[in-house]
């Protein structure tokens, strides 16, 4: 039964952490050592920033605040971090007051970055938010200073082009992997979905696992939660078992039928976390006539 309309990611982005974990760690002690920050990390970082930098850039002709808004705002420090920074003095304001102005920055977890020198006045004060990608060792931190009298373009959606390709990033790190796959290549207009959810181990090591059935996955579909109807049972008696060293366990769902040609996204958290963030897995489907 489809039930009220949630955001896919809402396991993905919580706090400075990212992820809140929803259930212990099950994992067996194994070594999956990572490089943090490392030249792939760094290459989606500037990818992410690149995406924030395009979804403002679109807004553009519908903000009077981002029109001075171009390629002059992206910059890279020694570090490697890489930033946006931008400000705006809007006539609609007193030129006494300070600009418009927001500093977005992706680097490595352990910076710190501060917000913007305050002018003179030090009003209004910079909003921050932060977020953590623990397993690949990166911070995004955004500060942004608007006014109350005014209706100032919110950034929150742009830095979510980049949060989710950081997020997806962070998947390779995880030791066992989540893949959605179609049963059929592609389903009917009128006639069920059905996929299959299978969780591997990537690792040369024993991994205790939880089984996979309605206490442990959460499915959206088309951005609505899905009370999950599994085509299979699971194992009985079973709350965790033991994969073996790059074995895998799957399991089949039914999803709804739709009325109308067109794609149907599907996102699936596996409730097991590691390091405290939950691996998820996606899945296009295809709807014909």
């Amino acid at each position: 039964m489809m039930k009220k309309a949630c955001l896919p990611r809402i396991f993905r982005t919580v706090g400075l952490w990212g992820v809140l974990a929803l259930s212990g760690i099950f994992l067996s002690p194994f070594s999956y050592a990572q490089e943090l920050w490392d030249q792939s990390t760094q290459e989606v970082a500037w990818r992410a920033v690149r995406a924030i930098y395009a979804a403002i850039l679109e807004a553009k002709p519908q903000h009077q605040e981002l029109s001075a808004f171009d390629e002059r705002v992206l910059s890279t420090n020694p570090d490697g971090v890489q930033q946006i920074l931008y400000q705006y003095q809007d006539p609609r304001i007193s030129q006494k007051e300070e600009p418009y102005q927001f500093l977005i920055t992706i680097g490595p977890l352990k910076e710190k970055p501060a917000p913007p020198k305050a002018g003179p006045h030090h009003r209004p004060a910079f909003e921050a938010r932060h977020y953590g990608f623990p397993l690949i060792g990166v911070r995004v931190s955004y500060f942004v200073k608007r006014y109350r009298r005014g209706h100032y373009y919110d950034l929150d959606q742009a830095v979510q082009k980049g949060l989710d390709l950081l997020h997806d990033h962070q998947q390779r790190y995880f030791p066992f992997e989540v893949i959605l796959r179609p049963l059929k290549e592609s389903f009917k207009v009128g006639e069920r979905i059905a996929f299959e959810v299978t969780v591997k181990n990537k690792t040369n090591q024993n991994l205790k696992i939880k089984n996979l059935g309605e206490k442990t996955l959460f499915f959206t579909i088309n951005g609505q939660e899905w009370g999950t109807r599994s085509s299979v049972a699971s194992r009985p008696g079973q709350e965790e078992y033991v994969l073996g060293p790059h074995d895998s366990v799957s399991r089949s769902f039914r999803g709804d039928s739709f009325r109308r040609p067109g794609e149907v996204n599907i996102f699936c958290t596996y409730h097991l976390a590691y390091k405290g963030i939950l691996p998820f897995g996606t899945l296009r489907i295809k709807i014909e006539e």
